[in-house]
């Protein structure tokens, strides 16, 4: 899985554009690259877009493994905001699987969403 990052620092705003075949090893690159870009802020909101990414593959335990490494970088991650837009079903159930529990084990929120309009708003 691909990644890039646009920073806009002046709003404490990135956004994050994901394309691709999903892996358990693609998103933790993203998430190692971002908080150790130095543009990153703790806290800072952020927009994801996986809509290009296919989510085939990634199974249950991958999402477990990942929710796992985001609560240990958690204090890195800060008090964020975090969007996650999806263009198919199976992403956005595995989002959703992957954020529920995460609820209680970290300070930022994350929420999934199938548009980028329903995302910033």
């Amino acid at each position: 899985m691909e990644h890039e990052f646009i920073f806009y620092p002046k709003k404490n705003f990135v956004i994050i554009r994901t394309h691709g075949h999903a892996t358990l090893e693609g998103f933790k690159i993203f998430v190692i690259d971002l908080l150790n870009d130095t543009q990153w802020v703790k806290g800072m909101t952020i927009l994801v877009d996986h809509r290009d990414v296919d989510f085939n593959g990634i199974s249950k335990s991958d999402v477990d493994t990942y929710r796992n490494f985001i609560v240990e970088n958690s204090d890195i991650i800060g008090p964020a905001r975090i969007a996650a837009v999806m263009s198919e079903a199976l992403g956005y159930g595995l989002g959703r699987m992957w954020e529920i529990p995460l609820r209680c084990e970290v300070a930022f929120e994350h929420h999934v969403f199938y548009s980028i309009n329903d995302a910033v708003t």
